[in-house]
């Protein structure tokens, strides 16, 4: 049985361990304890973790750890960068200045944007700037990943890498650009701390500084090796865990593997197994115990041993014997481990393999083998099937027994005739051709050949070996893979990780570099051609001309000012030797002198607020002086005119300015003024704003000055200007005369004391509302008259309603209008003619009007109750002649009394409405 299924067999324990900073959840399987990375548990090949990696892993499997996070740091001193703090911008997002300390290299934050404030900054110096992580304890170290500075240039990002004091690798970066430095050891170093350098040099300008934003150091989980912790642990001793990088184990490999890294796989085991015949002794003949099993399934159940039960047997006396395994594919087969059985040794004397009917070994028919045999096929074989024969040739009774048989195949990303050697493919997913190493992708970079054994030779790297090296310094070679020259050090002025690029301010031209010519910034492409344009005094695509044409500058992009008696300026100044032509100064004489513009300085400013106009228009870039306006400030203001506009317009019409010279109004004056400029007051207007005059007597103009009518004032009106109507309350000339009530408290005409629309308040009528009405009268204007009071009393001139409420009988209160309805009589109509056949009864009397008596009631208003001998009317006929009468006099005084209620319905609702509007008291 091999590993892989020993795994998926076993039984599988979950147990959780919490540590001092967190819990993890480990799995006990096949191949030890291993602690999970995965945040939603454990993930175990070929199936990848599904969720996300948890803090300080990554890989396929969350199988690579990160061993520098959160550990403890130091370094060469500390920048304070909170003098050079950008001003906030929203856009940018957070902003952190201060102190750039050696654990933000290590807090878990990658962030490549230095002002969020998860970089680590040491302080400028010309020695070699320094930084380190203790682990607190040994490990294996081969791979390191240090995240730079988006802002920080290139050149300071050179870095020399140890363990401990054994180096590692160096990196420079390519570009400002190259911002994740991934650097693998030379070899696997074993350490406790991991030491940064970046010296100081020319790429640096002579100081040292390391800019970091997070280091991560891997390492294998428990269980994994590799470069990449790509590879499982097999090891005999479960609880093992193998070197993290080699794979080798101390306990030997785990069953059904074998190899220095344990990569080689046992394809026989569990598989089918036939053989010519199978062994039954005398003892065994009737016998199920195990120990009789002799089966060919023995020889590949894993069981070494050489005890009963435990390994195949064929009959002896047979003139052959074989025994053949089905490997169920096609296997590049090769190497061979055969146990055999210690107390028949020489049974397998001259044994004979093939693989699908091929010869692959033959064992020495004279020597007797050895307990456990080793041997390869001559060469490797392709095949499904492997047979071993005993020749019948051989003398003696040919018994055929093994007590197990292990045919190894390389695992994945191995091949070889010991599956010693690892697969080097371009793509790093393939797997390799386990006989020969051939890639179909190609050799990793660095290599090259069938097996992709052979390195690259000198100057040369990379994939297939087709990269060139570059100009290394002191003639020096590349590195065959990265293709970077040693300690990142270029011949002349060659620069880059591979020194094929110039510095900035040359170009390569016939295998040197050649410097630019008169380039802004020293800055050309390769050609020579600059790029940001040439240095002041030049021009053209190399920048090889001087300027001409009076011109100065960088590009020649400038004109030169007006030099005395035009005189060329200096071509990268601009400056006039001679001086300037009149009305320009300056070195440059491109400006005018204080208070002229224009395009030969000739023209005065105008009345700015300083002194200074714009040069080309004239425009005062600080506004005017008071009274001035217009954009050259040579107009006056709207409302001034005359000399330096100190005088004030007068009112012209529309609210127009009036002529800045004379004064003017051109299209005449507002209301209330007059004059040529609109300064005096029209006729009937008085005052310094041409107020109109009040209601002087006779129509009079009052006085221009004071308002004042020369007389008395029109009636209603009063004050000196006779500009206010009377009090409330009067009228007339002076005022002197009273209002009378008028209706719903409104005043009177302050002219003639009339009321509005000729209503009084309720209780009074005449012109002036002063008259109380008469008796047996009400209302507004008396228009009401009194209803039937008690004892013919007069009701209430204002309300009409009758003294006490009290009405003459048949009458309804309060204001006695109507008789009583229908049913009722008496004072108030407070009594029923409930007991008349037809209901209806004399208002006055209380007699029932056109029947007798209701049944049961007798008497002249039938208020009695009659004797049974009194009441002899069959019901039938008292219906009926109840009934007839009553239909028709019903009909009729419904229509009456429909007709009567709604005239005494809008006279009722008129006096209620003047009932609710009392008459206004005069006051004084």
């Amino acid at each position: 049985m091999n590993v892989g299924h020993d795994m998926m067999t076993q039984t599988t324990i979950y147990i959780i361990l919490f540590f001092s900073t967190l819990g993890t959840v480990v799995k006990v399987g096949s191949q030890g304890i291993t602690d999970c990375g995965c945040t939603s548990g454990c993930s175990y090949p070929p199936t990848p973790c599904v969720s996300r990696c948890i803090t300080g892993r990554d890989g396929s499997f969350c199988q690579r750890r990160n061993i520098a996070l959160g550990r403890s740091t130091e370094q060469t001193g500390s920048f304070n960068d909170t003098a050079f703090c950008p001003s906030p911008d929203p856009s940018f997002g957070r902003m952190l200045c201060g102190v750039k300390n050696s654990s933000l290299a290590v807090d878990g934050d990658a962030d490549h944007n230095y002002w969020h404030g998860t970089c680590t900054h040491t302080v400028p110096h010309n020695t070699t700037a320094r930084w380190s992580v203790n682990f607190g304890d040994s490990h294996v170290i081969s791979h390191v990943v240090i995240h730079t500075d988006e802002d920080q240039p290139s050149t300071f990002k050179t870095f020399q890498l140890y363990v401990n004091d054994q180096w590692c690798q160096n990196w420079t970066a390519r570009s400002d650009g190259d911002l994740v430095a991934d650097i693998t050891c030379v070899r696997a170093l074993i350490g406790s701390n991991l030491t940064i350098l970046s010296p100081p040099g020319p790429g640096n300008q002579n100081l040292s500084v390391l800019d970091l934003c997070e280091v991560l150091v891997y390492e294998c989980s428990d269980f994994w090796f590799g470069f990449k912790c790509d590879k499982r642990c097999y090891c005999n001793n479960t609880s093992e865990v193998c070197h993290k990088v080699t794979g080798h184990c101390l306990s030997g490999c785990a069953r059904g593997r074998a190899g220095a890294d344990c990569q080689m796989i046992n394809v026989a085991l569990a598989r089918n197994a036939i053989q010519s015949s199978t062994y039954k002794g005398l003892l065994c003949a009737n016998s199920t115990s195990p120990q009789c099993e002799t089966s060919a399934n023995h020889a590949v159940d894993g069981d070494t041993r050489s005890i009963n039960g435990s390994c195949s047997y064929t009959n002896s006396g047979q003139p052959s014997s074989f025994w053949s395994v089905d490997l169920e594919k096609t296997r590049d087969i090769h190497s061979f481990r055969i146990y055999n059985n210690k107390d028949h040794l020489d049974y397998l004397r001259g044994f004979k393999v093939t693989v699908d009917g091929a010869a692959c070994y033959q064992a020495d028919t004279t020597a007797t083998p050895p307990a456990v045999i080793d041997f390869n096929c001559t060469d490797v074989i392709s095949g499904s099937n492997v047979t071993i024969l005993l020749p019948s040739a051989l003398p003696g009774q040919r018994v055929l027994s093994l007590c197990e048989v292990e045919i190894y195949e390389c695992d994945d990303f191995k091949y070889g005739l010991d599956c010693e050697a690892t697969c080097s493919c371009k793509d790093v997913t393939e797997v390799c051709n386990k006989t020969t190493g051939y890639c179909r992708s190609g050799c990793t970079p660095g290599l090259k050949g069938q097996s992709c054994t052979q390195g690259c030779r000198g100057g040369h790297y990379g994939v297939n070996c087709s990269g060139v090296c570059g100009h290394c310094a002191y003639g020096s070679v590349c590195h065959t893979v990265t293709g970077k020259c040693p300690d990142g050090l270029c011949e002349g002025w060659w620069t880059g990780d591979r020194c094929h690029d110039c510095r900035k301010g040359t170009y390569p031209r016939d295998e040197r570099c050649e410097p630019c010519l008169a380039c802004e910034d020293d800055d050309c492409d390769i050609t020579g051609t600059c790029l940001r344009g040439c240095r002041a005094g030049y021009s053209g695509e190399l920048c090889n001309e001087t300027c001409v044409n009076n011109t100065y500058g960088a590009n020649c992009a400038f004109d030169c000012g007006a030099c005395h008696n035009n005189v060329a300026c200096d071509i990268k100044t601009g400056q006039c030797a001679a001086g300037c032509e009149p009305g320009f100064t300056e070195e440059l004489c491109q400006n005018c002198r204080a208070g002229l513009y224009g395009e030969g300085c000739n023209m005065t400013c105008g009345r700015c607020a300083s002194t200074e106009c714009e040069k080309d228009t004239g425009r005062c870039p600080r506004g005017c002086e008071t009274d001035f306006g217009g954009q050259t400030c040579t107009d006056c203001i709207d409302g001034r005119y005359g000399p330096m506009c100190q005088k004030v317009c007068g009112h012209c019409r529309y609210g127009e300015n009036c002529d800045r010279v004379t004064g003017n109004c051109t299209h005449g004056c507002q209301g209330g003024w007059t004059g040529r400029m609109c300064l005096a007051c029209r006729l009937g207007y008085y005052g310094q704003t041409c107020f109109p005059c009040g209601h002087c007597l006779g129509d009079v103009a009052c006085n221009m000055t004071s308002g004042l009518c020369p007389g008395n004032c029109d009636p209603g009106w009063t004050s000196n200007t006779c500009s206010q109507g009377c009090p409330v309350g009067y009228y007339g000339d002076n005022c002197t005369s009273e209002c009378g009530n008028c209706a719903d408290n409104f005043r009177c005409s302050n002219v003639d004391g009339s009321c509005p629309v000729s209503r009084c308040a309720p209780g009074y009528k005449g012109t002036l509302c002063t008259t109380e009405c008469p008796n047996g009268f009400y209302g507004s204007n008396c228009k009401f008259p009194c209803g039937m009071c008690l004892h013919n009393a007069s009701c209430n001139k204002t309300s009409g309603l009758c003294p006490g409420g009290q009405c003459m009988e048949g009458y309804k209160p309060p204001r006695c209008h109507g008789g009583c309805p229908s049913g009722t009589i008496g004072i108030h109509c407070r009594h029923s003619c409930d007991h008349c056949l037809d209901l209806h009864c004399d208002v006055v009397t209380g007699r029932c009007n056109n029947s007798d008596c209701a049944p049961g009631w007798t008497g002249d208003l039938c208020m009695t109750v009659a004797s049974p001998s009194q009441s002899g009317i069959q019901p039938w006929g008292i219906a009926l002649a109840v009934l007839l009468p009553l239909l028709a006099v019903v009909g009729a005084g419904v229509a009456l009394w429909w007709k009567c209620r709604r005239a005494q319905k809008d006279h009722s609702d008129q006096e209620m409405a003047n009932v609710r509007r009392p008459p206004r008291q005069n006051t004084r």
